[in-house]
């Protein structure tokens, strides 16, 4: 026998004598059982080198616990996606809900927006941005020369509002991501907005803050992606309403 595989005997053989004293104090091992052997050296023991993970790696953390529960796969074709969606019960926002906020706009639109979670008036009325918020989006859609109900398509990463308003948690993001893919995929667009930090962070699966995000063309599957901030955000903060535009005015000329 040799040293390494003495070392592992010796520790087979105290752990299971450690365990067999925890069940009963009182037992003695038999005689015939060996005890430990000698080792003629030390054995020198190699361990893995941890690696490095790159900050786009990384997950977005908070403290909500991940739901072991996954939806279904990618959905291409839009009833089917449309009545999941409805009837979805994945997650705790839909003890919440009075409706499903799942769409507005065109469905083969060139331009996809994508925001963060409904808030209370869209959750009454049944569409994304429904409330001040849309407003000012339909006017920046306005500015870029185009039809909000034409030449856009607009959704959120999770369909359901989040009680009193509150930012989506990591298991909600979770639970909606897979819509979320779906609508991309039967929309087919030629450009991305994603509006807002969580919006941004989970199409580009990054944590990066976004203000180290936009004034860049990032890709999602080949797409164009554009980050700048949600107009909730900009109704709190007008003075962030002109770096926005120039996120647009990027936008415009990478879409072409």
């Amino acid at each position: 026998m040799n040293d390494a595989y003495k070392l592992l005997y010796n520790n087979l053989w105290l752990i299971n004598k450690s365990r067999i004293a925890k069940l009963n104090p009182d037992y003695r091992l038999p005689q015939d059982i060996v005890a430990p052997v000698a080792i003629s050296k030390p054995v020198e023991i190699s361990y893995l080198k941890p690696t490095k993970t790159t900050i786009a790696e990384l997950p977005i953390v908070d403290n909500t616990p991940i739901l072991k529960q996954k939806p279904a796969d990618i959905i291409l074709n839009w009833d089917a996606l449309v009545s999941t969606i409805n009837n979805c019960k994945l997650c705790s926002l839909c003890d919440n809900r009075q409706n499903v906020v799942i769409e507005r706009g065109n469905r083969e639109a060139p331009w996809l927006f994508v925001g963060e979670a409904p808030n209370s008036d869209d959750d009454k009325e049944c569409r994304p941005f429904a409330g001040q918020s849309g407003q000012l989006l339909d006017k920046m859609i306005g500015a870029m020369k185009l039809d909000v109900e034409h030449d856009a398509y607009i959704c959120n990463i999770v369909k359901c509002s989040p009680p009193s308003n509150h930012n989506p948690k990591a298991n909600e993001i979770a639970m909606c991501k897979n819509y979320l893919l779906s609508q991309i995929e039967l929309v087919k667009p030629k450009i991305i907005i994603a509006l807002g930090r969580f919006a941004i962070q989970t199409l580009l699966n990054s944590n990066v803050a976004i203000e180290k995000l936009r004034g860049k063309v990032h890709k999602y599957n080949d797409i164009p992606l554009i980050a700048t901030y949600d107009p909730t955000y900009l109704l709190r903060n007008p003075d962030a309403k002109k770096d926005a535009w120039d996120d647009l005015q990027l936008a415009m000329k990478t879409k072409g």
